[in-house]
């Protein structure tokens, strides 16, 4: 008798749930739109949407391509994963509670909004955008891989600096000194670093 397939580890089971949630609320703050701001040319959602779901594909599926790449410890590992993506988690509704209707999936500015400088926004510039790649990190370090980890961390990376130029673009143009007073003196994702 040949043994059937492999019953979902408890750790397999939350990484599925924090996909299902994360992508939910994605999905219902997607909706929110500013009718009465025009969308900023090359500033379209799939600047980010596109790598983060490619981030978040090879996240999961690493490990199925590079089993050797598998990391000690693995249980451990996925727990800490977990945990980073549900900080990740955190850290994203945070920024959306703090930017409220300001927070569009697209990008979008006027010259009388004020600039955002409390709750995350005290301390980076991009707050979602490290949440999103905290999340992605933390789905392929629960999947255990070092593969997975790897290649997720880079295209979240590069996806999110390259919506950040577009967006900083954006916002120097449309707030331009009140924006950059505030830029001053934060980091746009990890302070000391960049």
């Amino acid at each position: 008798m040949q043994p059937g397939p492999a019953l979902p580890t408890v750790t397999d089971i939350l990484v599925g749930a924090t996909l299902v949630v994360w992508l939910v609320a994605e999905w219902r703050r997607s909706r929110h739109r500013r009718p009465d701001v025009p969308r900023v040319p090359g500033g379209w959602r799939g600047l980010l949407g596109g790598p983060v779901a490619l981030a978040t594909l090879i996240a999961l599926r690493a490990r199925a391509v590079v089993p050797s790449a598998d990391l000690p410890a693995g249980p451990i590992v996925a727990w800490l994963g977990l945990v980073l993506a549900w900080a990740g988690l955190a850290l994203r509704w945070w920024s959306f509670a703090t930017l409220g209707d300001y927070f569009t999936f697209d990008l979008a500015a006027t010259p009388d909004q004020p600039v955002i400088t409390r709750g995350p926004y005290r301390l980076v510039r991009h707050p979602s955008y490290l949440g999103v790649i905290a999340v992605v990190v933390g789905l392929a370090l629960a999947r255990a891989n070092a593969a997975g980890v790897a290649g997720a961390a880079v295209v979240a990376v590069a996806g999110a600096v390259l919506r950040i130029r577009v967006e900083e673009r954006m916002l120097l143009r449309v707030l331009g000194a009140r924006y950059t007073r505030y830029a001053r003196g934060r980091a746009r994702l990890v302070p000391g670093i960049w």
